[in-house]
């Protein structure tokens, strides 16, 4: 195995008000399956949780969600991503809160000794979130392989 083809479902996810210049999201549960390259065996992992992230006010139209990470463990496999700060914008024309796209570090281990790393491997692309939350995106990556 040479590579890993991860792909991330993000659900939509509820932003709420938690004070002054501040908002908090929802827990998100992402779901991964993961491809393996070059032999094409697939696998999932459900929930791959994303915990409460807070949302800060930086500037005019400007917020910034703050750095987390995402893990989960099933079927003989583990998965961390590293969220990066990620900058939001409000778009006036759309009444939107425009989450930047980013990508993230991950690292996939799986029982017998392989592991699959990836700087800056992962991108999560642009999310207009409106009154009720963020809607759902994928995000998708390659890993490559070091033990």
């Amino acid at each position: 195995m040479d590579s890993a083809l991860v792909s991330l479902y993000c659900p939509p996810m509820a932003i709420n008000f938690a004070g002054w210049r501040l908002m908090r999201t929802a827990a998100e549960p992402m779901a991964a399956t993961i491809t393996l390259q070059p032999s094409g065996i697939q696998f999932k992992i459900s929930k791959v949780t994303i915990p409460p992230t807070y949302v800060r006010w930086k500037s005019w139209l400007s917020w910034m969600v703050d750095a987390c990470p995402g893990d989960g463990a099933e079927n003989a496999a583990a998965l961390h991503v590293d969220l990066p700060e990620e900058p939001v914008l409000f778009n006036p024309s759309t009444l939107t809160m425009d989450a930047q796209p980013i990508y993230a570090n991950a690292t996939l281990t799986i029982s017998g000794g392989l592991v699959f790393k990836g700087e800056k491997a992962i991108l999560f692309p642009l999310c207009k979130a409106g009154l009720s939350g963020a809607p759902a995106v994928t995000a998708k990556g390659t890993l490559l392989r070091v033990a």
